[in-house]
């Protein structure tokens, strides 16, 4: 049974943050944008951007410049750590401007991620903590997000069934841990609220 023909699949990633790091290399460029979440931390996802646009956006947009971005998380079998693929990126004000011009409309931080595809596997590491995997077909691309579930969508995770249809609202969530080879960063999709079919 092939529900991907039937399932009108999203992968929608939406972001609003200040820029506090940009690389560029040959043919890409990497924007890290600070997001603060309601706990009071801030999460730090990496956007990847490629194409025509590069210089453009090089040069238009520095760190310390809010910033809203959509994208999609792009994923593989082969390759299942999550990236974010950036598809549009426009300024926005900070918070102070905006109490001083009433003409200008403060965008609060917001880390978001959409997701709608068929279920293909939960990995149950532990108690209270599900990773599901999704198969997203989008304009002939096919991509395998991975979604941390805790707690009870951790519970729902475990019962659902391969290639049930699954939609999902998420965050960005990074993290750091310091190693004998330095610090690494981590990031991953964690799932916020679920439904099945």
């Amino acid at each position: 049974m092939n529900t991907q023909i039937a399932l009108d699949c999203i992968n929608k990633v939406k972001l609003c943050g200040a820029i506090v790091h940009k690389h560029r290399a040959e043919g890409w460029l990497i924007i890290t944008l600070a997001v603060s979440v309601t706990s009071g931390t801030r999460d730090h996802p990496k956007i990847f951007w490629f194409g025509d646009e590069l210089d453009q956006i090089d040069t238009e947009f520095k760190v310390g410049d809010r910033v809203e971005i959509t994208g999609k998380l792009r994923t593989s079998k082969a390759h299942p750590a999550t990236s974010i693929a950036g598809e549009t990126i426009s300024p926005t004000a900070g918070w102070f401007d905006a109490k001083f011009d009433p003409s200008i409309e403060f965008k609060p931080d917001h880390n978001e991620v959409l997701l709608k595809g068929s279920f293909v596997r939960a990995y149950l590491p532990s108690d209270g903590l599900a990773v599901i995997t999704l198969k997203v077909i989008i304009n002939g691309y096919t991509y395998f997000p991975q979604i941390s579930c805790f707690g009870r969508h951790a519970a729902m995770a475990a019962q659902i069934k391969e290639e049930e249809p699954v939609s999902l609202v998420a965050r960005i969530q990074t993290k750091k841990r310091d190693t004998d080879k330095g610090s690494q960063y981590y990031q991953s999709v964690v799932c916020r609220n679920m439904k099945v079919a």
